[in-house]
């Protein structure tokens, strides 16, 4: 019977052991189960996606509202709508680049032909400061090598956007230029042949010498041989503006008038900032100085570029000569007050900086002294042909009195459409020129 008792109470320890340790291993499953829980949603971090250089063009072309500063310089109304128009064709960055090369092509050989067979030069589709080529460059080589690491700032592609509503604009009034060349072109043409007429019936007549004769045809075919090289040269010119703005630019009047805006007086120096290559060397500086709480690292001289008239300030002149010159490409005054550098590496970009000012300026200074050629040179076209005009009046005069044959008002016309012709295409470049001014500038706003 002890027995017995003893072996009961041997079950009952047993069984207490069992649901202790039963009740330990659901513990240490439910503890399992909370350590592998996964980690909620919201706490999961994740890595920004950068976009790509294509993406980020794309975005920045179509803002044609921020190339405003630039295109109300355009007082030709036709020119500035269809140039706005443009932007929407160059919302591949591959294409606009290819486009953009292939237009420059285009004038280029367009110019190569005036200068050689009338002793003119132009602007059309041309980078003609050192930012354009450098960051047109810069851009391309990125887009080939399809980095996800870029060196253009979104500021660097709105000045892209801005180069490219200039080279369309310039490609516009360019091709007017030499449409100006033709018109008179043609019409001297008509007055050439007449004349060769004229002659040849004299000579059938006896009335003429042969020599006359050979005279007239030499005249009639070296008006031929130009005209037919104006033509290829206005292929190429009209090429450029199917390239840049597209077909339905091209049917457009030949302005007088209306053109691109003169830069107003007292622009300030401290605009050059807005050009990628200074904003480049700005940042370079300013992140070289580990002070946050400074508005500003970098604080430019501020003096005049503009004078009245589209010309260069004399206080740009001043400062981009002598001492003064080498005094601005060393950087000093350039940096906030209390800031001086620190190592080599921070002189060495305070250089920089100056060196680049000094470019910024001197390109800025260079264009408003080319566009003053341009206009002193339209003013003397336009008394030159004022002088002709009179000269044909003066011709026909005598041949109503009965003076003088036809054949004398017919030659007295000939200078007199060329002179309307020159002057009629230097109109037009002087406006192709002044976007070029803008381009130094890079912005009117600070």
């Amino acid at each position: 019977m002890r027995e017995i008792t003893e072996r009961s109470q041997l079950y009952k320890h047993i069984t207490r052991l069992l649901v202790v340790l039963a009740w330990v291993w659901l513990a240490g499953c439910v503890e399992q189960q909370e350590v592998r829980e996964p980690v909620p949603a919201q706490a999961v971090v994740e890595k920004p996606v950068l976009e790509s250089l294509a993406v980020r063009w794309r975005k920045t072309v179509v803002k044609s509202e921020d190339s405003a500063w630039l295109l109300d310089q355009i007082s030709d109304k036709q020119v500035r709508n269809q140039v706005k128009k443009s932007l929407k064709r160059h919302v591949d960055a591959n294409r606009a680049v290819k486009r953009l090369q292939s237009a420059r092509w285009r004038t280029s050989q367009a110019q190569e032909i005036t200068k050689t067979e009338f002793n003119l030069i132009g602007s059309g589709a041309s980078l003609n400061t050192s930012w354009e080529n450098k960051f047109w460059k810069l851009f391309s080589t990125e887009l080939n090598n399809k980095s996800s690491k870029s060196e253009l700032t979104d500021q660097d592609l709105a000045s892209l956007r801005d180069s490219l509503v200039a080279q369309t604009a310039k490609a516009i009034y360019y091709a007017n230029s030499l449409a100006a060349l033709a018109v008179a072109a043609d019409e001297q043409l008509v007055m050439l042949q007449q004349i060769q007429g004229r002659k040849q019936t004299g000579y059938t007549l006896g009335r003429q010498d042969e020599q006359s004769v050979r005279r007239a045809e030499e005249d009639l075919l070296k008006a031929n041989h130009q005209r037919e090289q104006l033509t290829r040269a206005r292929a190429h010119a009209i090429a450029a503006i199917e390239i840049l703005a597209g077909n339905n630019a091209l049917s457009r009047s030949i302005a007088t008038d209306a053109g691109v805006r003169l830069p107003p007086k007292g622009l300030s120096s401290t605009l050059v900032s807005n050009r990628p290559d200074m904003g480049h060397a700005i940042s370079a500086l300013e992140d070289s100085f580990e002070q946050p709480a400074l508005n500003s690292v970098v604080v430019l001289p501020d003096f005049p570029l503009t004078g009245a008239g589209g010309r260069s300030a004399k206080a740009m002149n001043k400062q981009l000569s002598g001492s003064n010159r080498k005094s601005l490409q060393s950087g000093k005054g350039m940096l906030a007050k209390g800031l001086t550098p620190t190592s080599d590496h921070q002189q060495k970009l305070l250089g920089g900086l100056g060196r680049q000012f000094v470019v910024a300026l001197e390109e800025t200074h260079n264009q408003l002294h080319l566009s003053r050629q341009f206009l002193n040179e339209t003013q003397k076209r336009k008394k030159a042909s004022s002088a002709a005009r009179g000269q044909v009046k003066e011709v026909r005069g005598k041949f109503n009195a009965g003076r003088t044959d036809l054949t004398s008002v017919l030659r007295a016309q000939i200078p007199a459409l060329e002179a309307e012709g020159v002057l009629n295409y230097s109109r037009q470049i002087q406006y192709a020129q002044r976007m070029d001014i803008y381009m130094a500038l890079s912005g009117l706003t600070r």
